[in-house]
């Protein structure tokens, strides 16, 4: 009898513990070009109002062609969303500067306490320089295929539109004064 409970509570506490995170593929591309995997459930170093934070030892630096660390701030609704990269001191020394922070879309579902990362991919633009851009690609590399990233949406400035037009008409007069 006594066996039997022992195996009856062991299983209890097998199926009663709570499922383990899985390891997701992060990229990063554009201004920088950087990747990592981090559970989809992570556990924040520190947390403040609207953001959380994380510091990842292994982070692929693609420009750089080398590993190191960085922390990463993530942010919710609240704070504009996206996140913070701060590459560390070496990489400061290469010529990163202190911090890339692309805004935008909130990558996150839960508490700021519980973070669980969203799959997909999503396009970014610097919270500081307005002119970089960013893209964000997040997947189980095991079990789903890289996400495809979404269609540009840009609309041409106004002076490409001068631009467009002058040339037209520069050579609808060149074509004419050359048939004249």
């Amino acid at each position: 009898m006594r066996a039997f409970a022992v195996v009856l509570v062991s299983w209890l506490a097998l199926t009663a513990s709570p499922a383990k995170a899985e390891k997701l593929r992060f990229v990063v591309g554009g201004a920088v070009n950087l990747s990592w995997s981090l559970d989809s459930d992570p556990q924040p170093t520190l947390t403040g109002s609207g953001f959380w934070s994380i510091g990842i030892s292994n982070v692929r630096w693609l420009d750089f062609n080398l590993n190191d660390s960085a922390g990463f701030q993530f942010y919710d609704a609240s704070q504009e969303g996206g996140f913070d990269i701060f590459p560390s001191a070496a990489l400061q020394e290469l010529g990163l500067p202190f911090s890339f922070s692309p805004t935008g879309d909130v990558v996150w579902t839960g508490t700021l306490d519980a973070p669980h990362f969203s799959r997909g991919a999503w396009r970014f633009t610097d919270y500081f320089e307005p002119s970089l851009s960013y893209t964000l690609q997040v997947w189980n590399p095991r079990t789903e295929q890289e996400p495809a990233l979404p269609p540009l949406n840009e609309i041409p400035e106004p002076g490409t539109w001068i631009m467009l037009v002058t040339g037209v008409f520069l050579q609808g007069t060149m074509l004419r004064w050359r048939s004249a």
